[in-house]
């Protein structure tokens, strides 16, 4: 409870007040200095409030008490101390500005992508380093001088942008408005510039998606037949992903049916994925592609033995779902927990697939879906069989009857985000065939 200033009578009370408020700032003295001192409990620093003196002057010490109540968890204003108390104690005055520093920017944009579940990215915390290494003045003009350090056209460019907006999005949380030099506004202007120039540089991708080669099984199957027996793990993580249409990270999290049970809709062979706590999605089930792999690859039978050595060569960092600051207590009903590492657990296979596996190649469809002659083919990466199930979903024949509905809650999306990434994919004559072969044509 705070103490009336008329309660305030000595130096031991104003710092017990202080203490009981658990305010971000507070008031030292030093027997070497004449002048009051504050240290800021966030950062550890400390700077003196001269021309303010610390010893017999208590009335200015409780002008300072009031000004740290004032001043909150918000950065200390880079404004003269005196000048702060005559604001403060002037009604008519304008009201404090609080600045920004770039440590505590960087405090409160990481805790903010653990509070969102989403973990902290690799990218925001780099780019975050770097913001703090170059101290850049807290101008727009800065700001949007440091996202150019990057081509417009590339993705480096686009992650600078994703940063910023969870600058933004931290501080507007914080302190309840938008600063007002990182304006929603104006990273929305920088992205569209960036969605042109990526087009315009990248002349067989539909939309915004990556050029991306894809397997045919026949290819797929003498690829993983072929593997060294040391990468038994890596087989099994690429048959699974191509096989289930899964991301990276959720055959950390993934569950497989062994046993079928009509009446509560599950089946040997099919996938249970997590929601959100675990994974980038919502909770769904999947399907195989080829139902043949799951004995071929010995995907069920091996299923627990490779889940756990994934999660031994990469582990998960699962925290409270109601303090993410605290580690999860496996086996608590009341908390599910929240893993915060899924960009590390993915990125293991793609650097794997990269740097130690034999490259696996296949061909470039163009914005029509046919394959494109003039591009040689790309090699895969873990992300394209996640394509490559999707695809195969709406092209294949024996995948006849399954709508993007169905596909799209199958790879834990929603249908819009289905369409525009997969469909377009689809070529003209596949799309005719699709709608053709429903209609229930007259005979004669």
């Amino acid at each position: 409870m705070r103490l009336a200033r008329s309660k305030l009578r000595k130096w031991t009370d104003v710092v017990e007040d202080l203490v009981v408020q658990k305010t971000r700032y507070m008031i030292r003295r030093r027997e070497k200095s004449p002048y009051l001192q504050i240290i800021d409990k966030h950062t550890k620093k400390r700077f003196s409030l001269a021309p303010i003196n610390a010893w017999e002057n208590l009335p200015d010490v409780l002008r300072v008490h009031e000004l740290i109540l004032h001043i909150g968890d918000k950065p200390w204003p880079d404004t003269p101390v005196l000048k702060l108390l005559e604001i403060l104690e002037n009604p008519d005055a304008s009201v404090i500005e609080c600045e920004y520093d770039w440590d505590r920017v960087r405090v409160l944009t990481l805790q903010h992508c653990l509070n969102a579940n989403k973990g902290i990215d690799v990218n925001v915390k780099t780019d975050l380093n770097n913001l703090l290494k170059k101290s850049l003045p807290f101008t727009w003009d800065s700001i949007k001088l440091w996202v150019y350090e990057k081509k417009l056209e590339s993705r480096a460019f686009k992650n600078r942008l994703d940063s910023l907006a969870q600058i933004r999005l931290a501080l507007t949380n914080k302190y309840g408005d938008e600063p007002d030099w990182l304006k929603k506004s104006e990273i929305s202007k920088l992205r569209e510039l960036h969605k042109l120039a990526y087009k315009k540089d990248t002349k067989f991708i539909s939309n915004s998606s990556h050029v991306r080669g894809i397997a045919t099984k026949e290819e797929l199957e003498t690829y993983l037949f072929d593997l060294d027996k040391k990468f038994r793990l890596e087989k099994w993580c690429i048959a699974m992903l191509a096989n289930y249409g899964l991301r990276n990270h959720e055959l950390h999290h993934c569950s497989m049916i062994k046993k079928t049970i009509p009446e509560e809709g599950l089946y040997e062979g099919h996938l249970y994925v997590p929601g959100i706590w675990r994974t980038k999605s919502f909770e769904h089930y999947t399907w195989p592609l080829y139902q043949s792999w799951i004995n071929q690859f010995e995907l069920m039978d091996l299923f627990d033995q490779m889940q756990e050595e994934l999660r031994t060569r990469v582990k998960m960092d699962i925290v409270s779902a109601t303090d993410k600051n605290q580690k999860w207590i496996e086996g608590d009903p009341t908390d599910r927990g929240v893993c915060i590492n899924n960009r590390t657990l993915g990125n293991w296979l793609t650097r794997r697939m990269k740097n130690y596996l034999p490259p696996l190649y296949g061909n470039v469809p163009d914005a029509d879906g046919l394959p494109e002659r003039d591009i040689e083919p790309q090699r895969i990466t873990p992300y394209d069989l996640r394509h490559t199930w999707a695809i195969r979903m709406a092209t294949d024949l024996n995948c006849k009857g399954i709508t993007d509905e169905m596909a799209a809650k199958a790879m834990g999306h929603s249908v819009d985000v289905h369409r525009k990434n997969y469909q377009k994919w689809v070529s003209v004559t596949e799309a005719r065939r699709q709608y053709m072969s429903v209609i229930p044509f007259p005979k004669e």
